[in-house]
């Protein structure tokens, strides 16, 4: 009784503190390009079709996410502050998913994974980004904790509806869902294979989403292939095709928060798997986990060299829980008491003292640095001055006045939120007029060059803020 005391306490600990670190300065950053998109497609005041089509001119995702943050716009208003509550409230829920796979896999030894996935500095920064990962992380982990409620002998029909409606949400996110489903499939098959267990619901289940999602992402995959060859002509730093260096680290760098901890959480997950390998052999539970790890990273990988690079650390990122949960459970196989009591704490302090050289910590007790670009500085820079035009520098875009459409509509929400009311226009219509021109640098080359179409001008002034260049340009002529 005691020790569920206790367990709980630290559960609530750990709860609390998951969300005051996913909820703490929510909206301090700006929004960088990609959010910005979210925001515009999901602007209420355009007709579902007209999202729809703007969603098709500007993204490459698909639209699910945009739709369901244009409904928290219908409810809740049209506010960008209002809008990154969405992916930090899934990111959340995700904690607590976590707890429940951990009580699947390992029992009453939850309070590790919970508290490692809590305290995920990855996990946290995209909580606090108007995009489509948190959920996609959320309802991965959703479809596994259902997917293990159907291998049960005592099934319950209400987790059959649960199971089907979360993987059809779930496979509607992200292409990369496709992996999770596949692994679903994949152990399922060899369990027929080595042990002739048939699972009649999950089997059914898995044949209807596989048959919607080819429905659905075959014309998909085919636009994709064609927003790759538009994007991929941009200096985007993801462009780049896999390094040999990716190979000593799989992005866990990324995943756990500096190349130190990336190094000490991919040995902890090799070594244990190793530890481990009759385990898996016997086709445990566990098994899933590993071929979503092996296949959410080889077919990208195989794509990518056969075609274009589309691997990425946030189209993976529901990995992260998987990851932890994997090494959460396989410690407690550990059999030397001593060893695993000093590893479990090993990682919890390492987990948390990193957070000290994070701003997750670090903004309690200094101000935050700034991370996305500076869109309101840069306005109330432009504001202050005299001039009070501007355009914008959008080029190899996959849809340049799109993305032009897109950043204005955010200038003038800032605008209205700080009682700013700045003039935009192309830089041909009144190009002797002196006028600001803003460069954002997260979708531009960094040093942000004057526009291809500004000839013969003189810069009278020039000044940058994070991620966003000015430069007031005058025509000579």
């Amino acid at each position: 009784m005691i020790k569920n005391n206790y367990q709980n306490l630290f559960l609530s600990l750990i709860l609390i503190s998951g969300i005051i670190l996913r909820i703490y300065n929510i909206n301090f950053d700006d929004l960088w390009y990609d959010e910005i998109i979210s925001f515009w497609v999901a602007n209420p005041e355009h007709t579902t079709l007209e999202s729809f089509n703007i969603h098709n001119n500007i993204e490459i995702a698909p639209p699910t996410f945009n739709f369901i943050l244009k409904l928290l716009f219908e409810l809740f208003g049209y506010d960008v502050n209002i809008g990154r509550y969405l992916p930090a409230i899934f990111s959340i829920l995700t904690i607590i998913t976590t707890f429940y796979l951990s009580k699947i896999l390992i029992g009453n030894f939850f309070l590790l994974s919970t508290f490692l996935v809590s305290f995920n500095i990855f996990l946290i920064s995209y909580a606090q980004q108007l995009r489509v990962y948190s959920l996609l992380i959320f309802f991965a982990s959703l479809s596994l904790f259902f997917f293990f409620k159907l291998l049960n002998k005592n099934i319950q029909k209400i987790n059959i509806i649960f199971f089907l409606i979360t993987l059809l949400i779930f496979i509607s996110l992200h292409l990369f869902s496709l992996f999770v489903v596949g692994s679903y499939i994949l152990y399922l098959l060899l369990l027929y294979i080595k042990k002739k267990e048939t699972y009649f619901y999950l089997n059914l289940i898995l044949s209807i989403i596989s048959i919607l999602a080819m429905a659905y992402y075959v014309p998909y995959i085919l636009n994709f292939s064609e927003n790759l060859n538009s994007n991929l002509e941009v200096n985007y730093f993801f462009n780049k095709k896999t390094s040999l260096s990716f190979y000593t680290n799989f992005y866990f760098s990324k995943f756990f928060g500096s190349r130190l901890m990336g190094i000490i959480f991919l040995l902890s997950l090799i070594i244990l798997i190793l530890k481990n390998k009759k385990l898996f052999l016997k086709l445990d539970k566990h098994m899933v986990i590993l071929f979503i790890i092996i296949l959410s990273y080889s077919i990208p990988l195989i794509f990518g060299y056969l075609f274009k690079p589309i691997l990425l650390s946030r189209y993976v990122s529901y990995l992260v829980v998987f990851i932890v949960l994997l090494i959460s459970s396989l410690i407690f196989n550990i059999s030397n008491k001593n060893k695993r009591n000093y590893f479990i704490i090993f990682l919890i302090l390492i987990t948390f003292g990193n957070h000290f050289t994070e701003q997750s910590f670090k903004q309690f007790y200094n101000p935050r640095a700034p991370h996305n670009p500076e869109y309101t500085k840069a306005i109330k820079y432009i504001d202050k001055s005299n001039i009070k035009d501007y355009t914008l520098k959008i080029e190899k875009m996959k849809n340049n006045q799109a993305s032009t459409d897109a950043i204005n509509n955010y200038i003038k929400h800032l605008g209205e939120k700080n009682k700013i009311n700045l003039f935009f226009s192309k830089i041909d219509q009144s190009p002797k007029i002196p006028k600001w021109i803003i460069c954002p640098m997260d979708i531009n080359i960094k040093h942000c060059p004057l526009p291809k179409k500004i000839k013969n001008y003189t810069i009278l002034k020039e000044h940058s803020f994070n991620s966003i260049n000015l430069k007031l340009v005058q025509n000579n002529d």
